[in-house]
């Protein structure tokens, strides 16, 4: 069975699942091990990562499922977690002394933002006259 590989991407993520759930987690023939099994192979990237330890086995599916499904949705934790390692990379930068490094920052943070989020923060930044960039270069 082809089915797309997710990796990590929030924006992906629905469309995947959708596939997944149809295809995969809502067909009764297949054991739990079969599904994970079909699932850590359809993964690569970030998201294969957050599952790579778990062994193939049926107690395992559901908690690499719900893993998935959490960390691909918004959350104030998530968007802290975010902001504390930014800063922690930013004062590190700022101790070695490395300069013009605003835009990299910039785009690699809004990468891993939420798409409710990033259209947020996009919008905010126009209405202030502060957006370097057009609103698309975020999509």
């Amino acid at each position: 069975m082809n089915l797309p590989t997710f990796d990590g991407d929030i924006l992906k993520w629905v469309s995947f699942y959708d596939l997944f759930e149809s295809t995969i987690h809502q067909n009764v023939s297949l054991h739990n091990a079969q599904k994970l099994y079909f699932l850590k192979t359809n993964l690569s990237g970030e998201a294969a990562a957050l599952i790579l330890h778990l062994k193939i086995e049926d107690g395992n599916y559901q908690p690499a499922l719900e893993k998935l499904k959490h960390s691909t949705k918004a959350s104030a934790s998530s968007l802290r977690s975010l902001h504390d390692v930014s800063d922690e990379v930013i004062r590190a930068l700022d101790a070695m002394k490395q300069e013009g490094r605003v835009i990299w920052l910039i785009h690699i943070l809004t990468e891993k933002l939420d798409l409710d989020t990033k259209q947020l923060w996009c919008l905010k930044q126009a209405e202030e006259g502060e957006g370097v960039m057009k609103l698309e270069t975020f999509f």
